[in-house]
């Protein structure tokens, strides 16, 4: 078993998937899986993932017709086998000793989350994160697939679903740690569907309602509207109103 999965869903990235790539073949946590998925692709991707699986036999290459990033991320975790499992974004770095570092602090801590930096998973109270974007969660891979209804969600009309999917895995443990000192560095890409729905308000409307019916199946499935309702209105009020409209004005 490898200590990390890391998962890089790629999809005409092509412009800067060689430097993500190499940021991740240069950790100084050496064993490693690092889990490159092709989500169809027509720009030079493929070419580019071809050259770095002839260098290192530590990638394992995954090509398939496009699905969407959610359907890459879940495929994803049915293939990896490390003991933790990392999501990168395609156009993103991660510094040299990033995956070491958050390793290191679930090992020590005995952690099923490890959060990467406090600024990056609230815009408000940091005593309980209720969500977290994907590049800011560490996760345990055991703790994921013995919990198989946390996975990122599928469908039309959904979108922030890192926040969704990092809302299930905090309501199910408390097995939660931060490291400060795992350095990430997100590109802002404007082609980013993300980047596009921020610019328009209501597009973010719409996304509310079809997000917060996916929570309820969640919620009641695991009996979990008593136990949880302050988590559950913390990522409602953080991660589909502060947050969504916050950076409206930015």
């Amino acid at each position: 078993m490898k200590k990390v999965s890391i998962i890089i869903p790629v999809y005409n990235t092509a412009k800067y998937l060689a430097d993500c790539i190499k940021s991740v073949i240069e950790q100084t946590l050496n064993d490693i899986e690092i889990i490159i998925i092709n989500d169809g692709s027509t720009d030079q991707s493929e070419k580019i993932i071809k050259t770095f699986c002839q260098k290192d036999n530590r990638i394992i290459y995954i090509y398939q017709n496009n699905t969407g990033v959610s359907c890459v991320r879940n495929k994803g975790i049915e293939f990896a086998n490390g003991e933790y499992i990392f999501f990168l974004d395609s156009d993103d770095l991660i510094g040299k000793h990033f995956l070491e570092n958050l390793y290191n602090t679930a090992k020590t801590n005995n952690s099923e989350i490890v959060i990467t930096k406090p600024n990056l998973y609230n815009n408000l109270d940091t005593s309980k994160p209720s969500t977290l974007i994907t590049h800011a969660g560490f996760y345990n891979l055991k703790f994921l697939k013995n919990n198989p209804d946390i996975r990122f969600p599928t469908g039309k009309n959904l979108n922030r679903e890192d926040g969704v999917f990092a809302h299930f895995a905090l309501s199910k443990t408390e097995k939660i740690s931060i490291c400060n000192n795992a350095l990430y560095y997100y590109r802002q890409n404007p082609e980013q569907i993300t980047s596009q729905i921020t610019r328009n308000p209501k597009l973010i409307f719409k996304t509310i309602v079809p997000i917060l019916n996916y929570i309820e199946g969640f919620y009641t499935t695991n009996n979990l509207w008593y136990s949880n309702r302050e988590l559950l209105a913390k990522y409602i009020q953080d991660e589909l109103f502060y947050s969504c409209f916050y950076s409206i004005s930015r």
